[in-house]
């Protein structure tokens, strides 16, 4: 991995000040003494029990405000982000980041636990970068944009983590060794809460087991609960040398199996249209399918236009619990799908998710077909046809997301789609494509020799 240069080391989320000296104390309140589990904080009578955390946000104020300058860099396919834009990004992290920050938004829990962090993220400027596609799909495309002088890397999308060590569709955000990438989300309310988790990762935090806590694997517009410990990593990112592995894919404990139909719908409507941070869980989605009525009611949700924007991840929870029945609606799905902003983000995850759906049991019969309908969409002129009225630039951009995530369907198929992937290699023009191709060859390998075409064993063997 590739070190930054002195404060500039930082995360998707921010600049890496405390450690190296550039956070400015912007304020701070009159010393706190403790006695007895209380403190008088802010030069009032009023006493604070910290256990209580009532009045929370009372703990704090005897603490500085850092202040601590963030530069942003932001793909020139990423549409819409300027000064102000970016400005507000961080003003919504700090607002996640400060006690009960949320307590605004009705649905959210006011939790009387919650620490404000005590640490402002104030935008320095932001630039544009021409590295790479906008779509990060390897460990290289990582390392080359993760090395720009930035503290925030914004792209398009992003399908390779260093702390995921491997491919996976739906990854939103990226921490590891002390660098990080974030992709732009439309969701306000969740966005932030992603930038702030990936800032815990780069300060040095673990994921978190509380339902409430900002570092949950899931992001969540009240997901924002800030304990003692993790307060503390934020205002003073750890400076080891050694990278730190604070995040992963999968290695979560599955949800306990739900005792009626009821009961196991609710269990995968919450699944589905959670944020998965770092990507939805494999493992999980394939337990799903140990019961029979989960593909079922899948299928429908599939279907359901209340559902729309979480279709993609219905089809990839669809993917990894496989059988004939999920390939061909999958199929169905990418040959029904119009190539436009409202369906495009589902049909880039549909497309991995019938490699995920090759590689699960009972795949079989429809292999080769469905080697092969993956196969023609490796070129980039069978998409291009379907947005041929976008400027040449914007159908570029979509026509070569769609024929990575093809290429990436190709590779988890855990079959031999080498050839395949060899032929696209040959009959690419584009650079960029190449690497990906020749990557995606070694993946498709890699996952038929170390694991014997099982995807799962793969994702766990690369964690």
């Amino acid at each position: 991995m590739k070190l930054f240069h002195a404060c500039q080391g930082l995360l998707a989320v921010v600049a890496y000040a405390a450690a190296c000296g550039c956070a400015q104390q912007v304020g701070a309140g009159p010393s706190a003494s403790t006695e007895g589990g209380t403190a008088t904080t802010d030069g009032t009578d009023t006493p604070v029990t910290e256990a209580d955390g009532v009045p929370v946000d009372a703990v704090v104020r005897s603490l500085p405000t850092l202040a601590r300058p963030v530069k942003v860099g932001v793909h020139r396919r990423v549409q819409g982000i300027d000064d102000q834009a970016a400005s507000d990004k961080l003003q919504r992290m700090n607002h996640v980041l400060e006690a009960n920050g949320p307590v605004a938004i009705e649905e959210c829990t006011d939790f009387a636990a919650d620490l404000a962090v005590g640490v402002q993220f104030e935008l320095d400027g932001v630039e544009v970068f021409d590295v790479g596609d906008g779509d990060i799909e390897t460990l290289e495309e990582y390392l080359e944009v993760a090395a720009l002088p930035y503290d925030f890397k914004i792209v398009r999308s992003l399908s390779w983590c260093s702390c995921t060590q491997t491919e996976h569709p739906t990854i939103l955000g990226c921490a590891e060794q002390k660098e990080a990438v974030v992709v732009a989300l439309p969701d306000y309310g969740v966005e932030p809460v992603v930038w702030a988790h990936e800032y815990g990762h780069f300060a040095g935090l673990r994921h978190s087991d509380d339902q409430d806590s900002v570092m949950l694997p899931y992001a969540g517009r009240c997901k924002v609960l800030v304990d003692e410990l993790q307060r503390q990593l934020y205002r003073e990112p750890t400076n080891d040398a050694a990278p730190l592995q604070t995040c992963n894919y999968g290695g979560q404990a599955l949800l306990p199996p739900a005792e009626t139909e009821a009961a196991l719908e609710d269990q995968i409507r919450e699944f589905v249209t959670a944020t998965h941070v770092h990507g939805l869980s494999y493992e999980q989605a394939r337990a799903f399918g140990a019961r029979p009525h989960a593909l079922e009611y899948l299928l429908a949700l599939l279907e359901d236009p209340v559902f729309l924007e979480h279709h993609g991840q219905i089809a990839l929870a669809i993917g990894a619990i496989g059988g004939e029945q999920a390939i061909e609606r999958l199929t169905a799905f990418v040959e029904d799908s119009k190539v436009d902003a409202d369906a495009l983000p589902a049909l880039r995850m549909a497309l991995p998710a019938l490699g995920w759906a090759l590689s699960a049991p009972k795949a079989e019969p429809l292999v080769d077909k469905t080697l092969a309908f993956l196969a023609e969409r490796t070129k980039v002129g069978f998409w291009k046809e379907g947005v041929a009225s976008l400027s040449a630039d914007e159908r570029d951009a979509i026509a070569e997301s769609l024929v990575a995530r093809a290429a990436m369907g190709l590779a988890f198929s855990g079959k031999n789609a080498r050839n395949s992937l060899q032929q696209a290699f040959a009959e690419a023009e584009d650079e960029e494509l190449v690497e990906l191709f020749q990557h995606m060859q070694r993946v498709n390998q890699a996952i038929q020799e170390s694991a014997g075409g099982d995807l799962a064993a793969y994702y766990a063997g690369r964690r």
